[in-house]
């Protein structure tokens, strides 16, 4: 299986570079990653597929791993002054 994963990534990876605005490339490239417990490199692909395509099952990938890399627990919670 890791195999598999590892090559999708490496081809799906060619796909993003020929055509960045590929939104299904790129959000099959951070579920790839996603899936490689590879969290702060799927972001990124993630991220953009979501502002992209503004599909709510992106955004919702985007969450997802936004709360499994823990990414969420380093912002400061709404309303929080404690910044000055």
């Amino acid at each position: 299986m890791r195999a598999q994963l590892q090559r999708a990534t490496d081809e799906l990876t060619e796909l993003v570079e020929d055509d960045p605005s590929d939104v299904w490339a790129r959000h099959a490239l951070g579920r790839s990653l996603e899936r490689q417990s590879r969290l702060r490199e799927a972001l990124p692909h993630l991220r953009l597929a979501a502002a992209m395509s503004g599909d709510p099952e992106h955004e919702l990938a985007v969450l997802r791993v936004e709360r499994m890399s823990g990414v969420l627990d380093d912002k400061p919670a709404r309303g929080d002054d404690t910044a000055g």
